[in-house]
């Protein structure tokens, strides 16, 4: 029965432990928090695989790496990830509305970025911003930068894949770039961005994202203790 017991905790033990990865969900603190995290799982879009040395905006949708851009080309960001407008979110004036890509320098920042944009007006308008996940993701962070001599803030909800609301968070962006990160080890669908009131918007960079590696030794090697137990044991009850 010592036997039986043993094992059994062993099986237990292991399912508990698939079980808190499986429910695992939080913001993830720092960019290190990061890399640990999701280790060479982790893909990285960081709008340098072009060089512009003045703004360039889109308008013409969805942005993903299928997206072909006079003079920039296509491939301009990674597969996996899509940025767009909130098609629900409702342009409140007749500004301009889309994506910019902001060159090295652009108001402070240190390298190339994208924002959303709106126009004039309120500047809610401009970052009813969603990045969307399109292979399978877990975990994510970006940095925040500000618009150099402006106050720069706003709310980022994450969603799972269903698009149930994981979380609503204020932020606020900083010159040098202020980290934001998530994981829902049950999988995270989109990012939705969006400025307060006045607070001018806040340019994206570095976003890495990817799926966290499973602890497959430890419970695999957790339920081979158990099986071989119970082999054991059926030997036992078989030669008694």
């Amino acid at each position: 029965m010592r036997i039986f017991t043993t094992h059994f905790n062993a099986i237990a033990t292991s399912a508990l432990l698939i079980a808190s990865f499986n429910t695992q969900a939080g913001a993830i603190n720092s960019r290190t928090d990061l890399n640990n995290l999701l280790g060479s799982n982790q893909v990285i879009e960081n709008f340098e695989s072009f060089h512009i040395t003045s703004q360039t905006r889109y308008s013409g949708g969805p942005l993903n790496s299928e997206t072909s851009l006079p003079v920039l080309g296509n491939h301009l960001v990674q597969p996996g990830i899509t940025f767009q407008r909130n098609p629900d979110y409702a342009l409140s004036n007749a500004g301009y509305r889309g994506i910019d890509f902001n060159p090295s320098g652009y108001f402070g920042s240190t390298s190339q970025a994208i924002s959303g944009a709106g126009g004039s007006g309120g500047a809610s308008i401009r970052n009813d911003f969603q990045i969307l996940f399109t292979t399978p993701v877990n975990a994510f962070g970006l940095d925040l930068l500000a618009y150099s001599g402006f106050a720069s803030a706003g709310i980022i909800s994450v969603y799972d894949t269903a698009g149930v609301l994981l979380s609503d968070t204020n932020i606020t962006g900083s010159v040098g770039g202020t980290f934001f990160g998530w994981e829902n080890t049950a999988g995270i669908g989109k990012v939705f961005v969006h400025d307060t009131p006045n607070g001018n918007y806040i340019q994206f960079d570095n976003i890495g994202f990817g799926v966290k590696p499973v602890p497959v030794p430890a419970t695999v090697w957790l339920f081979g203790s158990a099986l071989a137990g119970f082999a054991g044991l059926r030997r036992r009850f078989a030669n008694a």
